[in-house]
This record gives C-alpha cells, sequence and structure tokens, in this order.
C-alpha cells in the first residue's frame, strides 16, 4: 500500500513539474511578445497627436497621373520601416495608387516640398525614385514644429501617384501604408486625404481624417 501511494506521490509531482514548466514558458513566450511590440518602432505621420492633413485636386482627367507629396514620415522608436505599399484608405470612387517614393526631409535642405502636381512621379525629376526601397528611420520628434534640424533633417517625405480610373470625383480621407519592420508586415493609416476630380472636388473631400 505504501509503495502505490509512494509512486502516486511522484507521478503527481511530475505532473505538477510539467504544468509549471508549461506555464513558466508561456508567461515567457507572452513576456517576450508583449517586449517586442512595446520596443518595435511604428510607422507615423510627423505632427502632434491628432494631427490630420488633406489636398484635393480639380479639373483632372481620367486616368491622368497626379502626384501628391509633403506628407512627412518618421518612426515611433529607433529602428527602419520599409514600405510595400500605399493606397487610399476607404476610398470614395476608383482611385488607383500607381507609384510612391520617399525622400530625405526637403526642407531642412532649402527645398519645397512636392505638394501636388499633374505628373508621374519620375518625369518630375526630383530626388524622388519609386524603384527605389521607400525607407523610414528617422525618430518621430515630440513637437514636429519645433524640432531641431538634426531631429527634422531626419523626417522622411513620402509620393505618392494616383490616379482616377472613372466617376467625377475619387479619393479618401488618408492613406494605408503597408511596411516591414523587424520582419513584422503592418499597416498603418497615415492621416492624410487625396482627392481628385473632374470638376469642384464635393464637400466630403475637405474632411479631415479622425482615428
Amino acid at each position: 500500500m505504501n509503495g502505490d501511494w509512494t509512486t502516486e506521490m511522484r507521478a503527481a509531482i511530475r505532473r505538477d513539474r510539467v504544468r509549471q514548466s508549461l506555464i513558466v514558458a508561456s508567461l515567457a513566450g507572452l513576456a517576450l511578445s508583449l517586449a517586442s511590440c512595446a520596443w518595435s518602432p511604428e510607422l507615423r505621420m510627423a505632427g502632434n497627436p491628432g494631427t490630420a492633413a488633406g489636398t484635393g485636386l480639380g479639373d483632372v482627367a481620367l486616368n491622368a497621373p497626379v502626384s501628391f507629396g509633403g506628407v512627412m514620415l518618421c518612426v515611433s522608436s529607433p529602428g527602419t520601416a520599409t514600405i510595400r505599399s500605399v493606397a487610399v484608405h476607404q476610398a470614395t470612387g476608383d482611385i488607383e495608387v500607381q507609384a510612391f517614393a520617399t525622400r530625405p526631409n526637403p526642407f531642412t535642405r532649402g527645398l519645397d516640398g512636392l505638394g501636388d502636381k499633374q505628373s508621374t512621379i519620375t518625369d518630375l525629376h526630383l530626388d524622388l525614385d519609386p524603384s527605389a526601397p521607400a525607407t523610414v528611420s528617422g525618430a518621430c520628434p515630440g513637437d514636429a514644429a519645433s524640432a531641431p534640424p538634426s531631429i527634422a533633417g531626419q523626417l522622411v517625405e513620402l509620393a505618392v501617384q494616383v490616379a482616377r480610373r472613372q466617376g467625377d470625383a475619387a479619393g479618401g480621407a488618408a492613406l494605408d501604408v503597408t511596411y516591414e519592420v523587424g520582419g513584422d508586415t503592418r499597416t498603418a493609416v497615415i492621416p492624410f486625404g487625396i482627392w481628385l476630380c473632374a470638376t469642384t472636388c464635393p464637400p466630403e473631400a475637405n474632411k479631415l481624417y479622425r482615428a
């Protein structure tokens, strides 16, 4: 009887140790996952929280390429985000993103931002190359408006080339920017609206993105 009891106790102890090991492993995995989320950089639009912007262009023909710029990007913590694709967030109408590119902050180099041009990015002959990797590694300043040149110079301008495929107006209040960082693929909603219109853009083109 004592032998059976001892055997059962040893088996129970072994089962308890296995459960403890599984719990410790699970907690360790959760801690690593949380640490990864906390420290992995996120792609953002430079500016104070709640900052949003947008632009609309009228008198644009169907299928005519238009390039927009002036969107300054940064990352929330040290690291590099590589942009893989760009789309109009919750688009109204048929608008296509044909190309995108990045370049170092033009304003700190005495240059103008891209603004809007009825042209392809390539035909603008600026230091924007849609075939080159579009990377962002500059840290987001706490206050973009008063960031020192050393910080502001690390920001990156995003240029996006779009075309309206059909209808009188097409666009949206933000951009979905899909990027890769540390082996993970994510999508950031960048609060920069884009609209293309046959004549005058509709009232919704003036609405800014709100998360």
